[in-house]
């Protein structure tokens, strides 16, 4: 958990916003209630959080 939160801050800091948003959430995935990988998450800009989830989607119903 700590890992994935660790790798998407480096992640943001290196201005890969969309990587550091599949750490937090593999760290969210692993424990839902960890408040520190849910509040760095939530820092990533709402525009690449929802750009993220539409890709997600994309591919879930190319399968």
């Amino acid at each position: 958990m700590g890992v994935s939160r660790n790798r998407g801050v480096a992640l943001t800091f290196l201005d890969r916003q969309e990587e550091a948003l599949a750490s937090f959430n593999a760290a969210i995935a692993l424990k839902p209630d960890y408040d520190r990988a849910i509040a760095q998450r939530d820092k990533i800009p709402k525009s690449e959080r929802l750009r993220r989830q539409h890709h997600h989607r994309e591919d879930r119903t190319s399968e």
